[in-house]
């Protein structure tokens, strides 16, 4: 599926207005936890652990605009049905992605940003 196709199918699903909409309670909706981290390395990841919920952690420290730029690409990497960073590979501080997949976290991401407001 395309990325905006997967996106305005997931604003439909939430029945989320065209704009604005809230990134963290879109999250919310979705199941998604979302984690505030502050230090520096990291901007942000998509995390599922089972049984617990999947996450996305972010960089508190981060400009505001970053942040939400980067919960709602990770938000993207879900939207996408993409595999969440496992256990062994956050442990083994492999945090590689494929290319094909950033790109398109990155659109679906874009398609998001256009419909949210400042969280």
């Amino acid at each position: 599926m395309k990325p905006q196709v997967a996106a305005r199918k997931l604003l439909d699903e939430l029945g989320a207005p065209e704009v604005p909409v809230d990134l963290k309670y879109l999250c919310k909706l979705c199941g998604i936890k979302l984690y505030r981290l502050d230090g520096e390395g990291i901007d942000a990841m998509f995390l599922h652990i089972p049984p617990s919920p999947p996450t996305i952690t972010y960089n508190a420290n981060s400009l505001e605009a970053r942040c939400r730029f980067s919960i709602a690409h990770e938000l993207g990497h879900y939207v996408l049905s993409h595999r969440p960073i496992s256990f062994s590979e956050l442990f083994n501080g492999d945090l590689s992605r494929d290319a094909r997949q950033e790109r398109e976290a990155c659109a679906c991401c874009s398609f998001i940003s256009s419909c949210v407001y400042a969280t």
